[in-house]
């Protein structure tokens, strides 16, 4: 067993990127219908516009984690949270309703659902020997937790302000996992590409 102020000397970008992919998938897969259809999306593009993120996933998963074998991790952890931050802004700056939103949606989630894979690898990466199981389940208890206070939160956001800050709630999360990361490669020396265990 790995606790959590374990995980977080072991490895804190994981630990806290862990909260903020969590809050970031929760919030698109809890709200994603709910801004669809109050943006006046038809019942057919309300499930492309669910189902694209998940099938960008499914495409980017593979160029993404090969990236992440060949450099520093964290470095493709920023670029890919900083991208996923940019494509939610433009989704947030686009007029509601526009079809345009759906090839974006796709790769947002791109983007977004590789975090956990990464942060994760990079977890592993520092692990010591043993713990892989350990550091895997006290990730997944975070990240659990994240997916289950982003929506509550971005949904009291969303009452309040206008389903519009949808999108930038995910901003918002996927910006604080880029500039957790971006203090993480000043305040540490990164890991030798050598000791990264390969994505799968």
């Amino acid at each position: 067993r790995v606790r959590l102020r374990e995980l977080a000397h072991i490895a804190p970008t994981g630990l806290v990127g862990m909260v903020f992919t969590g809050a970031s998938h929760g919030i698109l897969f809890g709200l994603s219908a709910v801004y669809a259809t109050r943006a006046g999306f038809s019942p057919g593009e309300t499930a492309l516009f669910l189902a694209l993120p998940s099938i960008g996933a499914l495409v980017f998963q593979w160029p993404v984690g090969w990236t992440s074998d060949r450099l520093p991790r964290r470095g493709v952890i920023f670029v890919v949270a900083v991208c996923a931050a940019a494509t939610s802004a433009a989704l947030g700056l686009t007029p509601e309703g526009n079809l345009v939103m759906l090839p974006m949606m796709f790769v947002l989630g791109g983007l977004t659902f590789p975090l956990y894979s990464l942060l994760l690898s990079h977890t592993l990466d520092r692990s010591p020997p043993g713990t892989a199981m350990g550091a895997s389940g006290a990730s997944l208890r975070v990240n659990g937790v994240g997916a289950v206070l982003g929506p509550i939160i971005a949904g009291s956001i969303m009452a309040a302000l206008g389903e519009s800050s949808f999108f930038w709630c995910l901003v918002a999360t996927h910006g604080m996992i880029a500039l957790y990361v971006a203090y993480r490669l000043v305040a540490e020396d990164a890991l030798p590409v050598s000791r990264q265990g390969p994505f799968v």
